[in-house]
């Protein structure tokens, strides 16, 4: 024996499990399934969101090794310069991270550099 639901015109057999849906998260729904002579009301309550809000990341960052090179001139502190290593932590992240430096004397710097370079 059949049964017709009076909600999204959904018909099936009796004992046989139907998928009924997709309806969005916080709506109930609320309808009927007929047989033609019975009719039944049904009520699902909505369950509660699957999805989780992302947990927020951490990023925290361990500087070492500085070093600082003379360029060759241990007399002349003008055209010295320095490196330096930076290890990046982090939790709940992306998987990789960039630098942006935000710096307009680090930019002069590194063109006078390439100027006396070429000197």
């Amino acid at each position: 024996m059949f049964f017709n639901s009076l909600i999204s015109g959904k018909t099936g057999g009796y004992n046989t499990p139907v998928l009924f849906g997709p309806y969005p998260i916080g709506y109930h729904q609320s309808f009927s399934i007929s047989n033609g002579t019975a009719a039944a009301v049904v009520e699902v309550q909505s369950p509660s969101a699957c999805s989780q809000f992302p947990q927020p990341c951490s990023v925290n960052l361990v500087v070492s090794n500085k070093n600082c090179n003379d360029n060759g001139t241990p007399a002349n502190p003008a055209d010295d310069t320095y490196t330096f290593d930076i290890t990046v932590n982090g939790s709940n992240t992306s998987g990789n991270w960039n630098a942006n430096f935000d710096n307009a004397l680090l930019v002069l710097m590194q063109l006078a550099i390439l100027h006396m370079a070429r000197l």
